[in-house]
């Protein structure tokens, strides 16, 4: 017999669910109406997380081309204009949306009824990988245990074929001095539980090797590593920081699949297998990096000896 506490909570998700249907979509429905309504134009909504639009606009050329489209308007937030620059030959125009609009449009594409309503509206793409597959009855990516963030746009959002090519990021990276024996740590990541013990360990095990060990602080409220020093870089900086030879260390996030596109070390921690096999940096396209993909729970002293030798090699064991 189903006890009394489950159906509430059944009940529960039920009404949150209508309710989302008859406000949070139609009030998307009429902000895609009054923001996006240039015909002569294609709009393509991307959500403002780094890995999502990188690999979005890497597929920007074969999206184009496989759907005819002469003319493409990117959408998104003011904070990945950075990385649009990567891709400044695959679009024609961009729109900037706060936040608030940017996510207002992309729930229009997170239940069937919003996206038998998009196909009303043709000159309008959605990109958010939680949103992938909708139609084919999968509401959440994590219910996929073999698809990762990769297929979930490029098949899911995108709909491209197998054989489209991917564009890797021009970043126009600068060969400075040689950095040796210097590490950027990267603990924060905005989606996860930051749990810095793992990192600390490192810095620790590192530190007596005479590694010089910084942390990036991009944000006000991000906190220094005990025994680090200070860096406050952006995407691009930390880019040059392993191009020219300094190992990025961090928790597997949205940072380090821009970083897969630099000729450089970088060792991305992850929480758990369920995250790994939904980011995992091997299934991005053409990637440059030399990377090491490590897990907060594996066996500590294994784990530490594996990132000494990935980074330094026996010589500095």
């Amino acid at each position: 017999m189903i006890k009394a506490h489950v159906i509430k909570a059944a009940i529960k998700v039920a009404y949150s669910n209508a309710c989302y249907s008859l406000y949070e979509i139609p009030k998307g429905i009429l902000k895609c109406q009054k923001k996006l309504n240039n015909k002569d134009t294609h709009y393509v909504v991307i959500c403002d997380h780094i890995g999502d639009f990188l690999i979005t606009m890497g597929y920007m050329k074969a999206y184009r081309e496989k759907n005819h489209i002469k003319h493409i308007t990117i959408c998104t937030t003011q904070k990945m204009l950075s990385l649009l620059k990567c891709y400044i030959h695959f679009y024609d125009e961009y729109m900037t949306l706060d936040s608030e609009e940017l996510y207002e449009i992309l729930k229009v594409g997170s239940t069937r009824f919003g996206c038998r309503v998009l196909r009303k509206m043709p000159n309008i793409t959605l990109v958010n990988p939680g949103n992938a597959f909708v139609l084919e009855y999968f509401e959440y990516i994590k219910r996929f245990p073999n698809v990762s963030l990769h297929d979930c746009i490029k098949y899911g959002s995108l709909c491209l074929d197998k054989e489209c090519e991917f564009i890797p990021p021009k970043l126009g990276l600068y060969s400075r001095q040689k950095i040796e024996k210097s590490i950027l740590l990267c603990p924060d990541a905005r989606f996860l539980r930051n749990n810095h013990t793992f990192v600390r360990k490192i810095t620790n095990v590192l530190k007596k090797d005479n590694y010089r060990i910084y942390t990036n602080t991009p944000f006000p409220e991000d906190k220094v590593i005990e025994g680090t020093e200070k860096k406050t870089l952006s995407l691009i900086e930390v880019c040059e920081f392993a191009f020219n030879g300094g190992v990025v260390i961090g928790i597997r996030s949205g940072l380090f699949d821009l970083l897969s596109y630099v000729s450089g070390k970088i060792i991305a921690i992850y929480p758990d297998e369920e995250y790994f096999s939904l980011f995992d940096l091997y299934s991005l396209p053409n990637t440059k990096a030399d990377v090491l993909q490590v897990f907060e729970k594996e066996d500590k002293e294994k784990t530490m000896d594996k990132i000494k030798r990935f980074i330094g090699g026996e010589e500095w064991l």
